[in-house]
């Protein structure tokens, strides 16, 4: 298959993986008392972003389990996350190739534009492709009022991320080193799964994080009208 065949099929299987995934979590929330339910529960916990989403994984679960060292480990790594890349916390530069080879930084933008989006994502990511609506959308919509995105991309292919760029109408900023998931900008915030996006004012504090669909447009929207 092209790059482009894979890009169209990943897309055509996103909503069917959400639903499977809702579907496995609600199973591992019922079975959390056995070792089945355990054995998904510490699989879904490796990718889970917020404290309040294990903790409600694993509500039900026996006391043992929730003092599972992967858990803990887990918990502990989001807490450190939260305090240095957390709402209110001042934003971490990043200088990487633009597609065209020309490096870029978070800083070009961050502190000279009212709000900068910015969205870790690849070609390969479903969930990504799904969501690329959302922020056309939003780009269109406040590109003219100080509004910016930087796409990091955790793509390994030059071609597959430039075609990705193209097909999606995706006319922000990109910026990428081709390193997957060994990619700086992905390690240095801490990235374990995308999309992941950062909402950054002028004074360059995230303001939000993460954020879906229309209430990504109604926080952007809301922030540029104070």
């Amino acid at each position: 298959l092209s790059d482009e065949e894979k890009q169209n099929l990943s897309k055509e299987a996103a909503p069917l993986a959400e639903q499977l995934s809702k579907v496995w979590i609600e199973f591992t929330k019922a079975n959390i008392g056995n070792p089945l339910g355990q054995f998904f529960a510490l699989s879904f916990t490796r990718t889970m972003q917020t404290e309040s989403d294990i903790n409600d994984l694993i509500a039900s679960a026996p006391a043992d389990f929730k003092s599972n060292p992967q858990i803990v480990a887990r918990l502990a790594q989001i807490k450190e996350k939260d305090e240095a890349l957390g709402l209110g916390r001042l934003y971490k530069d990043v200088t990487l190739p633009s597609p065209d080879g020309i490096n870029v930084s978070l800083s070009d933008y961050i502190g000279k534009k009212e709000l900068v989006l910015v969205d870790f994502w690849a070609s390969w990511c479903g969930p990504c492709i799904k969501e690329m609506p959302t922020l056309v959308k939003a780009y269109a919509q406040f590109k003219d009022k100080g509004f910016e995105i930087v796409g990091v991309s955790l793509d390994s292919s030059k071609d597959a991320w430039i075609s990705a760029i193209r097909r999606l109408n995706m006319t922000w900023v990109h910026m990428s080193d081709l390193k997957g998931w060994e990619s700086s900008a992905g390690q240095l915030y801490q990235i374990q799964s995308i999309p992941q996006t950062f909402l950054i004012n002028k004074e360059g504090k995230i303001v939000a994080a993460n954020l879906r669909g229309d209430e990504l447009i109604s926080k952007i929207e809301s922030l540029l009208n104070k």
